[in-house]
């Protein structure tokens, strides 16, 4: 019991500072390209979610932004001979930054440095196909597949 009220009350200065809480968001500003010509590439130019940050003495501060999101899609299409071949992906990200941030003054103006570590979940499904009458280049069962894959966290 003594330890448990030992850690309680070396804990509490940390609970006593000022906690944020707030949307975070940002925009890109150069757009993802690909080479190619025969694909598409869509970036979401945003990316928003909501922050929070504790600050700590000594002008330390944790923070999380939690499940910051962006969605990106791919799709192409082929054509050899008379087959076409075709595919179209989504994919959804959402990101967990988890970080430390140290400010060197505190004055208006707040110059800080920051470090820490960010997780993420990926998702991306999709569909794929060849359309045609070759069986040598769409293979014996021309159609369309569908596809998910996950990410775990980490």
């Amino acid at each position: 019991m003594k330890n448990l009220l030992l850690v309680v009350l070396s804990l509490a200065p940390a609970f006593c500072q000022p906690i944020s809480v707030g949307i975070k968001g940002g925009i890109l500003l150069n757009a993802p390209s690909t080479e190619d010509n025969r694909a598409t590439l869509d970036v979401s130019r945003w990316t928003v979610g909501p922050t929070i940050e504790i600050r700590l003495p000594a002008r330390f501060s944790a923070a999380l932004d939690a499940a910051l999101y962006r969605r990106t899609s791919f799709s192409t299409g082929r054509s050899i001979g008379g087959e076409q071949f075709f595919d179209t992906s989504h994919t959804t990200e959402w990101g967990f930054p988890l970080y430390a941030k140290y400010r060197f003054t505190e004055v208006p103006f707040h110059p800080f440095v920051a470090g820490g570590a960010a997780f993420k979940y990926l998702r991306t499904s999709g569909t794929a196909g060849c359309s045609g009458t070759e069986p040598s280049l769409c293979g014996p069962n021309p159609g369309v597949s569908n596809l998910v894959i996950t990410s775990p966290i980490g």
